[in-house]
């Protein structure tokens, strides 16, 4: 459900931001991902500062209140587990994920994990990274690890 005010709100098909994502493809080629990238990553920052602002209470009510907003916003169904949130690390688990029509040959989805990577850096005020766990390309459904660069990654 969208807020009160639908003024700051627009509506696209699906097939017009894949048609987007592949003339910037064809423009920039792998460069294209990286302008999704940046797009996302401040959407995220934006995002993570309006739950902030929301006294959500916690950092784990913030990314859960992410996973409900995600879902009802037709994004797909994004899942955090194995979070030590003192270490700021952890797991995303997404399925249905409408940014598949922005993925590369290697199956990144540039968007979601800029938006990701942005919400989380501003959730935990630190830069965390993000990288896909998966070797085959993204249909959709995809896991992403997260830690911040403090921390040195676990296999």
């Amino acid at each position: 459900m969208l807020p009160d005010s639908s003024d700051d709100y627009v509506t696209l098909r699906k097939q017009m931001l894949a048609d987007f994502a592949q003339s910037v493809s064809e423009l920039f080629g792998r460069e294209g991902g990286t302008i999704f990238f940046l797009v996302g990553e401040k959407s995220g920052r934006r995002s993570a500062q309006k739950r902030l602002n929301e006294s959500i209470g916690s950092n784990e009510k913030a990314l859960h209140r992410l996973e409900y907003l995600k879902h009802e916003q037709h994004w797909g169904d994004i899942e955090f587990s194995g979070l030590d949130l003192e270490r700021k690390t952890g797991k995303i688990s997404l399925r249905n994920c409408f940014d598949v029509s922005f993925k590369s040959s290697i199956g990144e989805c540039f968007f979601m994990r800029g938006f990701l990577t942005g919400f989380l850096s501003e959730l935990f005020q630190e830069n965390i990274t993000t990288s896909n766990s998966y070797d085959k390309p993204c249909d959709g459904t995809c896991t992403q690890l997260f830690w911040a660069s403090d921390v040195k990654r676990e296999a």
